[in-house]
């Protein structure tokens, strides 16, 4: 659809970004062990399926949309987490915080509006 040299940046802008990402979490979880004096575990802030997912959907949405879908995938990801947050506090099970959202949904929903309803997104967009 969008040619191939914005189909191939759009996977390697997706791969590259989430990577990145990727490896800042894997950081975090490291620090945060070793700040909290736990064993290692298992937890991964991101995953790496994460990054698979990105870069299969930069070639699919291709450049610039991959960023548009990352970043779109990433607030709609956050909005759940805190209307999550503000149900676990009204419903004071607020112990329970340690819950994990995947990306991979969000990121979906939005690949699938870009490629089924690109003047539903375009409306959205600002012109230029």
């Amino acid at each position: 659809m969008h040619g191939w040299q914005a189909t191939l940046l759009g996977g390697t802008v997706g791969f590259g970004v989430m990577l990145i990402f990727y490896l800042l979490g894997k950081l975090f979880t490291r620090w945060r062990n070793k700040r909290l004096g736990a064993a290692k575990d298992n937890e991964e802030a991101l995953g790496s399926g994460d990054v698979t997912l990105a870069t299969i959907l930069g070639l699919l949405v291709g450049w610039p949309l991959i960023g548009f879908n990352l970043l779109t995938g990433i607030l709609l990801a956050g909005i759940f987490s805190l209307l999550m947050v503000i149900v676990l506090v009204l419903t004071r099970k607020y112990k329970t915080m340690m819950v994990f959202i995947a990306y991979g949904p969000f990121f979906n929903i939005v690949a699938f509006l870009l490629v089924f309803f690109p003047k539903w997104i375009s409306a959205l967009l600002p012109s230029g």
